[in-house]
């Protein structure tokens, strides 16, 4: 089960929880942690830095997804794109550009 799900959060980008496009050493540990624990919860995985409980922030892999702040710049350039061959409106526009998060 562990295995399975070590794999699963590297090949698929899920264990990218943060969404900055790539996964950390912690994030990966909270994927596996999570989905293991939810499939079996007799099965607790645990991390160890040199013998003693710890986090590690180290950048294992890119997730193989884009990072919400491009996915953001994208939407933006496509909604001015649009606007700009007038499939649609100002008002559009304004609208969907308020309920773009450019946060992360």
């Amino acid at each position: 089960m562990f295995t399975k799900h070590l794999i699963a959060g590297l090949t698929t980008g899920a264990a990218d929880k943060d969404g900055d496009g790539f996964i950390s050493m912690n994030e990966l540990y909270d994927y596996v942690h999570d989905n293991v624990v939810a499939a079996n919860p007799n099965q607790q995985p645990t991390k160890h830095v040199k013998d003693e409980r710890g986090s590690l922030g180290l950048i294992i892999a890119k997730s193989g997804r884009d990072s919400r702040k491009d996915l953001a710049k994208k939407i933006t350039d496509y909604l001015f794109s649009l606007w700009q061959e007038k499939r649609i409106g100002l008002d559009i526009l304004t609208d969907a550009l308020g309920s773009v998060d450019i946060s992360s």
